[in-house]
């Protein structure tokens, strides 16, 4: 064999050792977008969702993560500076409503991965449909629309006041840290806000449409109002103030006769004709 010869015999050897090995490799996995909570979910994909609940035990989705997280409840101990807590805790909920999150969770479930498997949707795609028809039903629990900006308009100048606060958590004395406790209420309440003010009209129309099947199928964390659990209790309810260890408690006070100052002046006539 001649040296053009040989030369043509090693490059198809070549091109044939890469066709095999290209041809070995496994088919790449076609990326799957999953559903947004600002985007409209049609009638094809909230009916495909149905028949998958409805496969479900008791048709309805179990061991979902909470998304709804508390107001924050920082430890006394906690050194950090406020600004920094409040940005730990932005982060926090702000994780819990990816799908990546949500998706560790659900994929221990081998008998919801086996039916989303038989009706060819995949995992991530079933947590992004749950997610846009659970923060839908969310927003249909608030009575009053104006609430969601009132949330946001009230809590923005609240929240960055602590994102500024240098002052370290655990040196603040009592009293300041139960006010900066209610100010960082501000934080869950105005995410909420925020997450549910997305929710696009069609959505908002598809739950009202199908109500009473949708509470059925959904965790109990979205048929509640976002905004009443996240809320201070001591400005819109005007509850008792809280007794300060540093002040003193009612209990400890007592009355000495001997010390009280007694009046001696007859009260006042009152006309209650004329009143």
């Amino acid at each position: 064999m001649g040296r053009i010869g040989m030369r043509a015999y090693k490059t198809i050897s070549v091109i044939l050792i890469v066709l095999a090995i290209v041809g070995c490799e496994a088919p790449e996995k076609k990326f799957e977008r999953a559903k947004q909570i600002d985007e409209k979910v049609t009638q094809a994909e909230f009916e495909k969702f149905q028949r998958i609940v409805s496969a479900l035990p008791d048709s309805k989705i179990s061991d979902f993560p909470l998304v709804f997280l508390s107001v924050p409840q920082w430890d006394p101990d906690r050194s950090l500076p406020v600004s920094e807590l409040v940005k730990e805790e932005k982060q926090r909920l702000k994780q819990k409503w990816k799908i990546d999150s949500v998706l560790r969770q659900l994929k221990k479930d081998r008998q919801l991965t086996r039916i989303l498997r038989r009706k060819k949707l995949s995992l991530e795609k079933f947590i992004g449909l749950t997610l846009a028809l659970g923060a839908a039903l969310s927003r249909s629990r608030i009575e009053n629309e104006d609430d969601l900006k009132t949330a946001i308009k009230k809590g923005e100048p609240i929240v960055n006041r602590l994102e500024k606060d240098s002052r370290s958590f655990s040196a603040l004395n009592e009293e300041d840290r139960q006010t900066v406790l209610r100010n960082a209420i501000w934080i869950t309440r105005m995410h909420r806000a925020i997450q549910i003010s997305k929710v696009p009209p069609e959505n908002l129309a598809l739950i009202r449409e199908h109500e009473e099947t949708i509470l059925k199928m959904l965790p109990q964390q979205f048929s509640k109002d976002p905004l009443a659990s996240a809320v201070d209790l001591l400005e819109e309810r005007g509850l008792p103030f809280e007794e300060l260890k540093e002040s003193g408690f009612d209990s400890d006070l007592f009355w000495v006769p001997k010390n009280a100052i007694i009046g001696t002046d007859r009260p006042d006539k009152i006309d209650f004709e004329n009143r």
